[in-house]
């Protein structure tokens, strides 16, 4: 009987002591190390990731929040002004995460030129969603320009997320096979759970960033040429079509340097190079629009106010120069 009652306290002890650790790291996590999370999302076949429409998505960083106000389309939701159209086509740094309504590029983008900016840019998203995007959206608008920004993720979701293909010269559209989304009564219970844990979310965005980042290093030279057959047939058509590509890159600084993402990866950059010398886009080094120098990101991540301003108004200066000549 005393061994019994000696197991049972120990068995006690032993879940008081799992519950006061686990309560312990999620208040450690949270106060030095807050895990992000964004809501609501949706996972779609055509897109695989997308904001809902007409919604506000909440970026929750700790005890910062953001939020952003997305349209019709779970676009970033703007101003609509009279004027040529330009469309954005870009990720999470063209959709301005971290920063609030009317502060992303876009919007300052939107201010300063006498252009109507349509922003297409989604959070996750590669060049072969975002030509998708383009064709299946975009075109409605009768675009006069593209502005297109590269993030050093790119040349891997084409791969990840291929919804656009080259064959015979011409792009095809695929939807993804996505999995089941059934989820037993467990899933259903535990995962909105997990979810909101700073513990859960800290290690699998731990996993996850280490996985990235090990993708990211072993791409090979035929990833790369993927992304350049993408772009080289999205320029060529839009010359056709008589649309303009603007084609910037998110600035990073390494040990001291100021860079671009795509100087990571010589055979793209070479690429966009080429397409630059041919007249098919216009390349703009985003380190001649702003020097990143003690900028720090927003405290939801990404980028800060400054860099989205700077970004925008430069690209502005580019935007307004082309536009005159249009007219």
């Amino acid at each position: 009987m005393k061994l019994k009652r000696k197991i049972q306290i120990i068995g006690l002890l032993s879940v008081v002591t799992l519950i006061i650790t686990v309560l312990a790291g999620e208040l450690f996590i949270f106060l030095f190390n807050p895990q992000e999370l964004v809501s609501p999302t949706l996972k779609t076949k055509e897109y695989l990731f997308q904001y809902p429409p007409n919604t506000t998505v909440n970026h929750k960083v700790g005890r910062h929040t953001r939020q952003y106000t997305t349209n019709t389309l779970g676009h970033r939701k703007m101003e609509v002004t009279q004027g040529d159209n330009v469309i954005l086509l870009g990720d999470s740094f063209t959709f301005g995460m971290g920063v609030e309504d009317n502060y992303e590029w876009g919007s300052v983008l939107q201010s300063n030129t006498d252009c109507n900016i349509v922003n297409l840019g989604m959070s996750g998203w590669g060049l072969t969603q975002e030509i998708k995007r383009f064709y299946e959206v975009g075109m409605d608008w009768k675009p006069k320009a593209v502005i297109l920004m590269f993030c050093e993720n790119d040349i891997l979701d084409n791969t990840m997320c291929p919804v656009t293909k080259v064959k015979d010269g011409k792009f095809v559209f695929e939807d993804l096979e996505l999995e089941d989304t059934k989820k037993s009564l467990g899933e259903r219970l535990f995962n909105p759970l997990a979810i909101r844990s700073q513990l859960f979310r800290f290690f699998r965005r731990r996993a996850y960033t280490n996985e990235r980042i090990k993708q990211i290093k072993s791409l090979s030279i035929a990833q790369e040429i993927i992304y350049s057959n993408l772009l080289s047939t999205f320029a060529e058509d839009m010359k056709q079509r008589g649309v303009d590509i603007f084609f910037i890159s998110v600035n990073n600084l390494i040990d001291g340097n100021e860079v671009t993402q795509l100087s990571k990866f010589k055979q793209a950059e070479e690429s966009v190079l080429k397409l630059d010398s041919l007249n098919l886009i216009k390349y703009i080094n985003s380190n001649e629009l702003v020097q990143l120098g003690d900028y720090i990101t927003s405290p939801v991540g990404h980028y800060s106010i400054e860099w989205n301003k700077a970004i925008g108004e430069g690209l502005a200066n580019t935007i307004t120069k082309w536009h005159q000549k249009q007219i």
